[in-house]
């Protein structure tokens, strides 16, 4: 445990739900209700105020390999939506410790939307398996980032590399928990096929398969 950082969803004492992040001498948990998703007995600041000014757009730049505590803490929060659902970084995922260095060995590309210094969204690309396509990559938006746009501004930075390396196609894999990246894909124009594929991993993940002709754009 102390060369990892594991991350497990699971009840807490008296049914809510929480998300243990393990690492190196530390632990700390992330209540349902930081999520929005009870208000009560929370406290007034956290609680969006409906005559607010609206909120800027999160700027989308290059990912750095420093942006591994903020990529931890939004994949680690995306994860904890979902029963079952664990994040073991070096076990499963290492690349997050060094997420551009990780882009450039594969010839891909990745970014992070950022907020007031967080990383609230991110996305990558590689070349898919057949030289043609390439492969959408990790997807996340924070929960309180959603349903403003984000998403789709992050997959239109991956169909715009894809006509710049004349691929003739985009494809996806995505957990088969995860329904509103499915709408959004779906709405964005890409395919759900037919097959689907196990991970054998800890989170005993099974994928949908994802693709979109360019020419369709």
């Amino acid at each position: 445990m102390d060369a990892a950082t594991t991350l497990n969803c699971h009840p807490r004492e008296g049914g809510d739900p929480a998300v243990t992040i393990v690492q190196p001498g530390t632990a700390c948990f992330l209540d349902s209700r930081l999520r929005g998703n009870d208000k009560a007995g929370l406290p007034k600041r956290m609680i969006a105020d409906p005559d607010a000014a609206p909120t800027p757009q999160p700027d989308i730049r290059p990912a750095r390999d420093d942006d591994e505590d903020g990529l931890i803490a939004l994949i680690g929060g995306c994860f904890a939506e979902y029963p079952g659902c664990v994040l073991d970084v070096d076990g499963e995922i290492p690349e997050l410790r060094a997420i551009a260095s990780y882009a450039d060995k594969r010839n891909g590309r990745f970014w992070v939307a950022e907020a007031d210094s967080a990383v609230v969204g991110c996305i990558g690309l590689a070349p898919a398996p057949d030289p043609d396509g390439v492969e959408l990559l990790k997807l996340y938006v924070d929960s309180a980032m959603r349903g403003r746009g984000l998403g789709g501004r992050m997959v239109g930075l991956v169909e715009e590399e894809a006509v710049r390396r004349a691929a003739t196609f985009i494809e996806l894999w995505t957990d088969t928990r995860f329904d509103n990246a499915h709408r959004l894909y779906e709405r964005l124009g890409y395919e759900r096929l037919p097959e689907t594929r196990e991970l054998h991993d800890l989170s005993d993940t099974v994928e949908y398969h994802y693709r979109k002709p360019i020419g369709d754009r």
